[in-house]
This record gives C-alpha cells, structure tokens and sequence, in this order.
C-alpha cells in the first residue's frame, strides 16, 4: 500500500479517536451525520471524477444548481424571510461556501485524492480549536491525542509530497 494511502488512513483513524463511536448515542442526529458522511465521501468522488473533463468553475455551478432544489423545499416549509443582518449572513455563506468547494475542485485537479483528503481531515480538530476558543466548548485527552494524529498524518504527506518533488 503507497505510503499516502496509509497516512489518509492514519488521518481518518485521528478522526476516529476524536469522535469515538460507540460512546455516542445512537439518535437521529448521529444518523443523520453518518447519512452526511456517505454524501459528502460520494461527492468528493464525483467531483475527482469530474475534474478530469471539468474546470472548476463549472463544478462549483453544478454544485449550486443542484443544491437549490434541495434548499427550497424547507424554505417553502419555513416561509419566512430573512431580515437584512441575517441576509448578509447567508450571503456571506454562499459565498465562502462556493469558494471552498472551487478550491477543492481545483485541489482535486491538481493532486491525487490520497493527497488531498488529509488536509480535509484537518477540519475536525481545527473546528474543536474553535469551538474551545470562541464556545468554552469543552474538549478531552482524546481529543488532542486525535488531532495530533491527523496533523501528524498530513504533515507527512505534505513532507513526503516536497521530497517527491524535488527528486
């Protein structure tokens, strides 16, 4: 097995450290992350896939184009608009939302996924960071003995990849 493949596996088992499943309940939330975990595996493999015939540009237009069915059916249900901070607000996320996905299909056509997909799990202990910071959110030994796993996994990749390179 190529020496990326194992540090992405290095890096999801950092993951797992920090979520541990099997101490989490089994409630409708943690289904409906698990549900969201296959979905967003499917469309990291779509958008690899697509970045082999499509710029980036028009991924991210895919991507919108097929979120605003799924968006408008529990803005029918709520029906109520938004005042003008909160408008801001989800325009601001859009925004930076779209950007992060023309990144990543722009990382997806530059690099193989077993590359990529580390620095993805880099988001796991910085939203902890940010939550401990800004929240008070509390965090545990686990937490931390995951998050230097995942960074100790991308960091290798990323001094693998430069070594690669300058041979």
């Amino acid at each position: 097995m190529p020496p990326r493949w194992i540090a992405t596996i290095c890096g999801f088992i950092g993951t797992l450290i920090i979520i541990r499943p099997g101490y989490a309940e089994i409630s409708l939330p943690v289904l409906a992350m698990l549900l969201s975990a296959v979905f967003y595996a499917g469309s990291w493999l779509s958008m690899k896939i697509l970045t082999r015939t499509d710029s980036a540009s028009l991924i991210v237009l895919y991507m919108n184009v097929m979120i605003v069915p799924f968006a408008l059916v529990p803005t029918l249900i709520i029906g109520k608009m938004p005042n003008l901070p909160d408008l801001l607000i989800l325009i601001g996320v859009g925004l930076t939302g779209s950007f992060a996905h023309f990144c990543q299909a722009r990382s997806f056509g530059s690099a193989d996924a077993s590359a990529v997909m580390p620095f993805d799990f880099l988001r796991l202990p910085m939203a902890v960071a940010w939550g401990w910071f800004f929240f008070a959110e509390p965090t545990n030994v686990w937490t931390w003995v995951g998050a230097m796993v995942i960074f100790a996994s991308t960091y290798y990749i990323a001094w693998r990849e430069s070594r690669i390179s300058k041979t």
